[in-house]
C-alpha cells in the first residue's frame, strides 16, 4: 500500500490536479500508513507536504499531528513548535498543556512545565495525573515541600476513588506506589490484592506483570521472600523469557542460598536478553561467589572477574559491596575496604539527596549502610590484632637475637 500510494505521490503534480481534496486524502493515507509503520520521519514529511501544499483547510490537524510524531521521536523542540501552533489556534486545549509540560520536562524547562500545569488544577482539582505530573517536577527541582504535598493530594485522591469501587486498575498501581514511597508496604500489597480482586477480570497482561513485579519488590521488602518468590513464579508461568523475572527470582535463590545452579540458569537467561547489564552481572558474581563459599570451589576468581565486569557498566553500592566482600574471602583486606568504602561513599551520597520524606531507618539503603559500617568495623579490628600479633613475633625474634 505504502509503495502504491509512493508511486502517485511522485507522479502526481498537485497544479495539474483540480480535486486537491483527492490528492489531501491520498496523502493523509500514506502519512498514516507510515505511523503504523513507526516510519515517523516519512510521516512527518508527508504531513508537512499537505501543509505546504495548502491541500488543508484545517491545519490545526496536521500541526497537531506532527507534534505527536516529533513527540514520539522525542524532537521535543520541534514538538513545542507545532502545538504552540495549536494552541494559537485552540487556545484553551488541556492536552496541548499536557503534552507541552512533558516537553518541557524533558528539556529541563521546569518552570515552563510548571506553568503548563498549574492553571489546569483551577478545573481539575481531582486530577491526580496532573498532580502527579507537577510532584515529579518539584521533586526534580528538589522542592521537597511541594513534592510531598501534591503526593499527599494525590494519595487521598486515589484512595478515594479506590473506596468508590475504582475501575481503573492504574489507580490500584499509583496509589500502592506511593504507600511504597513512605514505607507503608502491607497497605500498598492489600490495596492491590483489592485491585485484583475487583478487577480480576479487566487487567491487561502488561498491568498484572506490573502489580506482580511491584508485590514482589514489596514482600522482599518485608523480608517475605516465600510471597516474592510466589509472584515471580507468576510472571515467569505467563512470560518464561521475562529476563527482569529471572534474574530477580535468581538472585533472591543467591540471597537466601539455595537452588544455586537453579539461580545461575535463570540469571544467565536474564543476560541472553541483556548481556551488558550489570545488575544481571552482580547477580551472576555473587551467585558464583555463593557457589564458592558452599562447597569450596574455585568459583571464587569467577566470581571476582563478574563483579567487576558489572562494575564497568553500573556504579552502584551493591556491586561496589559484592566486590569487597570477595576480596575479604580472598584475604585481601585493603582492597576490601576500598571497595566498601566505594559502596558507604556511593550510598551515602544518595542518602543525602533523597527527599526527607523518604529517609527512613527501615529502607533498603538505611540497613545497608549500617552493614557495611560493621563489616568496615571488623576489619579493622582484625587489622589491628594482626598488626599486634606481627609485632609480638618481631619483637620475640630480636629479643632472641639480642640475648644470643
Amino acid at each position: 500500500a505504502i509503495s502504491e500510494y509512493e508511486r502517485a505521490k511522485d507522479n502526481i503534480e498537485i497544479k495539474e490536479i483540480i480535486d486537491n481534496v483527492f490528492v489531501a486524502d491520498m496523502l493523509h493515507r500514506l502519512a498514516n500508513l507510515y505511523l503504523k509503520n513507526n516510519d515517523l520521519e516519512n510521516a512527518a514529511h508527508v504531513f508537512q507536504k499537505i501543509l505546504d501544499d495548502k491541500l488543508t483547510n484545517k491545519p490545526v490537524t496536521i500541526y497537531y499531528k506532527l507534534g505527536q510524531i516529533y513527540f514520539e521521536g522525542k524532537r521535543f523542540k520541534d514538538s513545542i513548535n507545532e502545538f504552540l501552533r495549536v494552541r494559537e489556534i485552540n487556545p484553551h486545549s488541556e492536552s496541548i498543556s499536557l503534552y507541552l509540560s512533558v516537553c518541557y520536562e524533558e528539556l529541563n524547562e521546569y518552570d515552563k512545565a510548571i506553568a503548563e500545569l498549574t492553571p489546569l488544577l483551577d478545573e481539575h482539582s481531582e486530577a491526580w495525573h496532573i498532580r502527579l505530573s507537577l510532584s515529579n517536577i518539584y521533586e526534580k527541582t528538589k522542592n521537597f515541600e511541594l513534592t510531598q504535598l501534591e503526593r499527599e493530594k494525590v494519595s487521598e485522591i486515589l484512595m478515594k476513588n479506590v473506596r468508590n469501587g475504582s475501575t481503573d486498575i492504574r489507580e490500584y498501581i499509583v496509589l500502592s506506589q506511593l504507600l511504597h514511597q513512605t514505607g507503608r508496604k502491607t497497605e500498598a500489597i492489600d490495596n492491590l490484592k483489592t485491585g485484583l480482586t475487583y478487577l480480576h477480570n479487566k487487567i491487561d497482561a502488561e498491568s498484572l506483570q506490573e502489580i506482580q513485579f511491584l508485590m514482589a519488590n514489596l514482600y522482599y521488602e518485608m523480608d517475605n521472600h516465600e510471597g516474592s518468590i510466589q509472584e515471580l513464579g507468576k510472571i515467569l508461568t505467563a512470560d518464561p523469557d521475562c529476563h527482569q523475572a529471572n534474574n530477580f527470582l535468581g538472585y533472591l535463590f543467591v540471597e537466601r542460598g539455595e537452588k544455586l545452579d537453579k539461580a545461575v540458569d535463570l540469571i544467565e537467561k536474564a543476560l541472553d536478553s541483556e548481556p551488558q547489564n550489570g545488575a544481571y552481572l552482580d547477580s551472576l558474581g555473587w551467585a558464583y561467589y555463593k557457589l564458592a563459599t558452599k562447597d569450596n570451589s574455585e568459583t571464587m576468581m569467577l566470581a571476582l572477574e563478574t563483579l567487576l565486569e558489572a562494575s564497568k557498566y553500573a556504579e552502584d553500592s551493591e556491586i561496589m559491596y559484592h566486590i569487597g566482600e570477595v576480596y575479604y574471602c580472598l584475604g585481601r583486606w585493603e582492597e576490601a575496604k576500598e571497595r566498601w568504602n566505594n559502596a558507604l561513599e556511593l550510598l551515602e551520597g544518595l542518602m543525602k539527596n533523597l527527599p526527607p520524606y523518604l529517609v527512613r531507618n527501615d529502607s533498603r539503603e538505611s540497613k545497608s549502610i549500617e552493614t557495611i559500617k560493621k563489616k568496615l568495623e571488623k576489619l579493622q579490628h582484625l587489622t589491628v590484632v594482626e598488626t599486634s600479633l606481627e609485632s609480638k613475633k618481631v619483637g620475640k625474634r630480636d629479643l632472641g637475637g639480642h640475648m644470643q
